[in-house]
């Protein structure tokens, strides 16, 4: 009769480290660089130097998250939106417009393969018409919860306000 065991859990370190972010991912990850990979972190924009803890790490890339931010960039900014963070929805607020616009432009360019012409937008608020709403049902309290998702997760939070929606006419 075969035996089966289960393989010992690898107990990491999670090391901190100081890194400076040089670029924005397509979603708007901060892209630093550590041991010749690409080390993407969220919450950091571009020339912001922080003390970061590396959550994954694989051949490739890594990922880790902000211990402490050291400096601001001038592109930072105060996000309008008071569930940023939270929500899984806006992941640049923190960002300014002509960085966000920057980010989207040069992401563009990238899968195009060419350069891209500046983007046309009316106003960084107040464009969206159409939302995807998520339900959640709990059988032990019989509650249906509808709402966006949390950031991460399947969570559904309440967001009672959205800067990015239109007022409805």
């Amino acid at each position: 009769m075969a035996q089966f065991y289960s393989a010992k859990r690898r107990v990491t370190t999670r090391q901190i480290i100081t890194v400076t972010v040089n670029d924005l991912d397509p979603f708007g990850q901060g892209v630093a660089r550590h041991h010749g990979k690409a080390l993407f972190v969220n919450g950091l924009l571009p020339q912001e130097q922080a003390e970061v803890v590396v959550v994954e790490d694989k051949k490739q890339y890594s990922r880790a998250q902000v211990k402490r931010r050291l400096n601001d960039s001038p592109q930072r900014q105060a996000p309008r939106c008071p569930h940023f963070g939270t929500c899984g929805g806006c992941q640049q607020q923190h960002a300014s417009v002509e960085l966000q616009q920057q980010s989207k432009r040069a992401a563009l360019a990238r899968l195009m393969k060419r350069d891209v012409d500046d983007i046309i937008a009316a106003s960084p608020w107040g464009y969206r018409r159409r939302a995807r709403l998520s339900l959640n049902y709990q059988p032990k309290t019989q509650q249906l919860q509808m709402g966006f998702r949390q950031a991460g997760s399947s969570d559904i939070i309440n967001v009672v306000q959205c800067p990015i929606f239109g007022a409805r006419s």
